[in-house]
């Protein structure tokens, strides 16, 4: 299992997860190996040129997977037509957060904030393209306000501008955002899910605020070879559902604050990545975002 990022990080905790649930289904040990770098570009590179016979498959998030093709001019591969969807791993809800010194409890005081502002308030993402990048935009560009991006080197900096006050938001996993809220330095003013998360079942989602469409989580899933056999596939369905709907692993996910799906087929998890790649594109499109 290939995952296109660093070792650490919450899709490298859930593929490892997932790699040691799927021992038992397969019949056979499952190694993860980490090869990050553009944007998850180099993983998948990696994918495609690969064997197509099951025995290597690419863990990525549906954000990075479905906005790329949008991002780059040029990529060394068709992302829609290299991959055949696997099955969903795992997802973590972005949140809504801002400053505990920011003058905004809610999100309807946060927009007229934005509205009464003598300049666009300001947001920090994890650099430009990201999903913290792109969740940002699509907030902006559907509740009609204007922000102003501040791109950063990671999501630790884009957190450490929010505490210091450089910036008057994020949109920020939940994940990441969790210690700074158990440790009142950061407010969340709304979850970016249909649910409202149990870790902090006070904070209404943006669904239940009436807006709809700005449901964004950071989604991992198990992706092969387009040219894999039809019976592959399938084993390997079958195989990580047996693995991700295990109690154990759900737990072992909820413990690091991530969310399992429930179980769905292969077409359904396609379906997923044709709504992600509608999504972005018009965001990536409307807000002229391109990294290359």
């Amino acid at each position: 299992m290939i995952v296109p990022y660093p070792a650490g990080g919450s899709s490298d905790y859930a593929t490892r997860l997932a790699a040691k649930y799927l021992t038992g289904p397969l019949g056979s040990t499952v190694i993860v190996e980490n090869k990050p770098g553009a944007n998850s570009i180099i993983g998948a590179q990696y994918v495609t040129q690969a064997r197509a016979d099951g025995t290597v498959a690419l863990v990525a998030g549906t954000a990075a997977t479905t906005a790329n093709p949008f991002l780059y001019k040029k990529l060394p591969y068709d992302a829609e037509k290299a991959f055949t969807p696997i099955g969903m791993i795992s997802r973590m809800p972005f949140v809504v957060i801002v400053n505990s010194n920011f003058p905004a409890n809610s999100i309807a005081e946060f927009l007229k904030a934005a509205k009464t502002a003598k300049a666009p308030l300001s947001y920090g993402s994890a650099g430009n393209g990201n999903p913290t990048h792109l969740a940002g935009a699509l907030f902006a560009q559907t509740t009609g306000i204007k922000l102003q991006q501040i791109p950063y080197q990671g999501s630790s900096q884009s957190i450490t501008a929010l505490l210091a006050g450089q910036t008057d938001a994020s949109f920020e996993v939940l994940q990441t955002a969790l210690p700074f809220l158990k440790a009142g330095k950061v407010k969340a003013l709304a979850v970016m899910s249909l649910e409202r998360h149990p870790r902090i079942p006070d904070v209404p989602t943006l669904a239940e605020l009436g807006w709809q469409g700005l449901d964004v989580s950071t989604s991992f899933a198990m992706l092969v070879p387009a040219a894999t056999p039809a019976a592959t596939q399938h084993r390997l369905h079958e195989a990580l559902m047996t693995a991700t709907t295990n109690p154990a692993f759900i737990k072992a996910l909820d413990d690091q604050a991530l969310q399992s799906y429930p179980a769905m087929s292969q077409a359904d998890t396609a379906a997923v990545f044709a709504k992600e790649r509608v999504r972005w594109k018009s965001v990536i499109e409307r807000n002229a975002i391109a990294l290359d």
